[in-house]
């Protein structure tokens, strides 16, 4: 179900730390509310009439786990805003809600981030015969989680976010040719790799991602993308606007099959909506020899669902009692049960 226009530019306004009035926030909530409130009476009204079990009985979503809108996260300082109000769901369609993740794990001393790591084997099985596996998420931001199973060993799992990949790329394209993204890759196709564009580019993720375990938003701001731009256009070289989205291409690619590689994955499956940016699937297979590459689409998760999927197993994980996060992946110290919870009056299991 899309956003509402009004409400995507009302969030990456508040994204981008626009001045604005606390008023502003709050109808950021309610709007983002109402929209998952849709969505879940949506689900519940296709369910109806579907039976399973045993006995028949009829299917129920028990809960909603909801992450909300990232405004601001500041994981020096182990603080992070998740937008969301919850209360929509909660009183359209009569269930509980647990959101507001990350807060266990940041107030352990962790970054709150990534919190993927523990849900995506659960989501995508294990197999000790492909030896490490890796989910490669390529969405705002790029987070890798990586896992390995050995006869008789337990599960190792490592993970961490790596580079800016969409909302590099994203914000390239829209200061370029002002498009929201680069439909399948094809502007950057057109173009050539222009090397002095690749290490402008590369300075200006790095100069971010270095130490890092987690990375955001306002850390790349459409503002310094444009001055990027700007300065890359003007380059005696004179590259063109696809030269400039093809190196960004290249330097994503390279910055995420160098984690790969890091690693030793040797199976990768890929979600998030960087899969439909061919030209960026393409070269992260090439770049990693060995690989096995595929689509998370073709894992039965589609691949703009996995981050979705994700939070249903941690919402699971953490109503069982237990902890979502891994502290040495987080850097928390015993974090608790993460989220909060509203409307468990409605809690019928």
């Amino acid at each position: 179900m899309p956003l509402p226009p009004d409400l995507v530019t009302r969030l990456r306004s508040l994204a981008e730390g626009t001045p604005t009035a606390p008023v502003e926030f709050l109808r950021a909530a309610r709007g983002l509310g109402q929209v998952y409130a849709d969505m879940t009476k949506e689900g519940q009204t296709w369910m109806e009439g579907r039976e399973g079990g045993e006995e028949g009985e009829r299917e129920a979503i028990h809960f909603v786990v909801a992450h909300g809108q990232t405004i601001h996260h500041e994981p020096k300082e182990n603080l992070s805003f998740q937008l969301f109000d919850p209360w929509p769901v909660v009183r359209q369609c009569s269930v509980p809600v647990l959101y507001d993740l990350r807060q266990a794990d940041l107030i352990a001393g962790g970054e709150g981030a990534p919190i993927s790591p523990i849900a995506d084997p659960i989501l995508y099985g294990c197999d000790s015969t492909k030896g490490t596996v890796s989910i490669i998420n390529l969405g705002g931001i790029c987070n890798q989680t990586h896992f390995v199973t050995r006869p008789g060993e337990a599960l190792e799992v490592s993970g961490q976010d790596v580079c800016p990949c969409n909302i590099l790329l994203n914000g390239l394209c829209e200061c370029l040719l002002d498009l929201p993204y680069d439909n399948n890759g094809d502007a950057a196709r057109a173009g050539s790799v222009d090397q002095t564009v690749c290490d402008m580019l590369t300075a200006y993720v790095t100069s971010n991602t270095a130490g890092a375990v987690s990375l955001g938003r306002e850390l790349y701001h459409k503002s310094s993308i444009r001055k990027l731009t700007d300065a890359c256009l003007a380059l005696p070289s004179s590259p063109s606007p696809s030269d400039i989205l093809r190196s960004g291409v290249e330097v994503v690619a390279g910055m995420v099959a160098g984690e790969l590689s890091r690693v030793g994955t040797v199976h990768g499956i890929v979600a998030g909506g960087g899969v439909r940016h061919t030209l960026l699937f393409d070269r992260i297979g090439a770049l990693c020899p060995g690989l096995t590459l595929q689509r998370s689409d073709d894992t039965q998760v589609p691949s703009e669902a996995r981050e979705a999927a994700c939070f249903a197993v941690l919402g699971a994980i953490s109503d069982d009692g237990h902890p979502i996060t891994i502290p040495r992946i987080t850097k928390a110290t015993q974090p608790g049960v993460a989220g909060a919870w509203v409307g468990l009056e409605h809690k019928r299991w």
